[in-house]
């Protein structure tokens, strides 16, 4: 579809990844009318920031992460529902309903919570997955399919600058 075209190439493109995210955003944005339910894995600066523009636009917006303290901010603050616990929580995913889902943004420090976290919540039914990975190695190989293990789109720490 053109939106996901769209996000392809915005996610190609040696821009910001603050950037980026704002871009993908707005073009989420654009489709409104589809009122998309969006789970987001990882409430650190770019979880928050990714939660407060989709609350401004009144999606439906989870947050899941171990942290209390920011869940609680993120509550007070935004129009998002939180979640205290561990996003790669088969029990916790379906609870919240990840088979109805939209998309699912993982965005915690550690890219091997992000990876395993995008294929859970592939094969429990999310429609699009984004993982934000470390090694800028996997946003350009075409020797492995991410797609195969539930990856549908990769940003990677290089594009943080």
């Amino acid at each position: 579809s053109f939106f996901i075209n769209v996000v392809k190439w915005l996610l190609k493109k040696e821009i910001s990844f603050k950037r980026t995210l704002y871009r993908l955003l707005y073009i989420c944005c654009l489709f409104l009318y589809l009122n998309m339910k969006i789970i987001i894995a990882g409430a650190g600066d770019v979880g928050f920031h990714l939660a407060k523009l989709l609350s401004y636009e009144s999606q439906d917006t989870y947050i899941i992460d171990f942290d209390g303290e920011k869940l609680n901010y993120l509550n007070n603050h935004l129009d998002v529902i939180t979640k205290k616990g561990d996003a790669t929580s088969i029990k916790l995913l379906k609870e919240i309903g990840i088979d109805s889902a939209d998309l699912l943004i993982a965005v915690t420090d550690s890219q091997n919570t992000n990876f395993t976290i995008s294929v859970i919540g592939k094969s429990l039914g999310v429609k699009k997955t984004i993982a934000r990975i470390d090694n800028p190695e996997f946003l350009h190989n075409c020797e492995v399919d991410f797609q195969k293990f539930g990856l549908d789109y990769i940003l990677t720490d290089f594009l943080i600058s």
